[in-house]
């Protein structure tokens, strides 16, 4: 799923930018909450890589410290493959591990893209990339400076630059917070069920997947459970650090 939207029609864009912007609180508030979700499903996608590993805890250990930057990181959560027999778990995690990416790409683009407003774009802000950006002054640069471009190429680099602008909306944001709430969830879920060592507990929490809305659309419709799930000692499980 892509949190935003991009810009088709227009071939004009007038925007604020640095502290000139105009940003609801709320859209502050929900940024940050996402970046947070962020960094503790990561937390969470790293402790269940762990307890997958088994006896093989070095292994593990190096695979994470081989990807110390955000990217790299990233990359190796995208490429673990959770190798288990129990189909609920496995389409449990690759499901949630999907949805982060796109999470995560949001991510990004706050952290990292240049913030603007535009009074044409309530309860929005548009984002940039700096090398857009670049690309766009160079054209003009060259416009202004030497005789290789012309009025035309102007336009159509302007046309280019908007066309990459990315508008994301309150909505959005409300949207990929949910999404990313899910995610957590489910990774916090498969972490539980790691640790685990009743087998009935065990059973009862990967039947969580079954009943919870929010995941059992991913299974068949004999498999999906309408009976509430009893974890008795799931209160007494957590996440050492």
């Amino acid at each position: 799923m892509t949190y935003y939207k991009n810009l088709k029609s227009e071939t004009s864009l007038n925007t604020k930018s640095g502290t000139a912007i105009v940003v609801s609180q709320e859209f502050y508030l929900l940024s940050a909450l996402l970046v947070s979700r962020c960094s503790y499903i990561q937390s969470a996608i790293q402790n269940i890589i762990f307890k997958s590993h088994g006896l093989k805890i070095d292994e593990a250990k190096v695979a994470l410290l081989d990807a110390p930057s955000p990217k790299a990181r990233l990359q190796l959560l995208q490429s673990f493959t959770y190798e288990n027999d129990d189909h609920i778990i496995t389409k449990a995690f690759a499901y949630a591990q999907t949805q982060f990416t796109d999470i995560y790409n949001l991510r990004n683009i706050l952290a990292h893209e240049t913030w603007m407003t535009s009074e044409f774009h309530p309860n929005s802000v548009l984002f940039s990339k700096m090398a857009k950006q670049a690309q766009l002054q160079h054209s003009k640069e060259k416009f202004k400076k030497t005789d290789e471009l012309n009025s035309k190429d102007i336009y159509n680099s302007i046309l280019r630059y908007i066309r990459s602008v990315k508008v994301v909306s309150t909505e959005d944001l409300q949207q990929a917070l949910a999404d990313a709430d899910r995610c957590a969830w489910i990774m916090m879920q498969i972490g539980f069920i790691l640790e685990e060592l009743d087998e009935v507990q065990k059973s009862e929490m990967k039947r969580a997947f079954l009943v919870f809305k929010g995941t059992n659309h991913l299974f068949d419709k004999k498999e999906i459970s309408k009976n509430n799930v009893n974890v008795k000692r799931m209160n007494k499980k957590s996440i050492n650090h």
